[in-house]
């Protein structure tokens, strides 16, 4: 996971856990103050790796294996638990 790909995910969970719903790759976009379809293609890796996964009503859910991922102790990066 690149760190671009862990600080979506790592706001994508906290969105969640704010509002109890995902945000939309518009808002990501914004807040990362990146192109929607940059955006996109962040979520669509994300989704490649395992860590989302986009459901019925069109928006992408963190999986189990999203809540696996650690903080490096060295340098924060995260890293997927065994």
């Amino acid at each position: 996971m690149t760190p671009s790909q862990n600080k979506l995910l790592k706001a994508i969970t906290a969105h969640l856990k704010d509002r109890a719903v995902p945000p939309t790759i518009t808002l990501m976009a914004e807040k990362f103050r990146i192109r929607v379809p940059s955006a996109w293609e962040r979520f669509k890796a994300l989704e490649r790796l395992g860590y989302l996964k986009r459901r019925s009503d069109r928006l992408y859910w963190p999986t189990g294996k999203a809540s696996r991922v650690s903080p490096c102790p060295c340098c924060g990066h995260k890293e997927e638990q065994g």
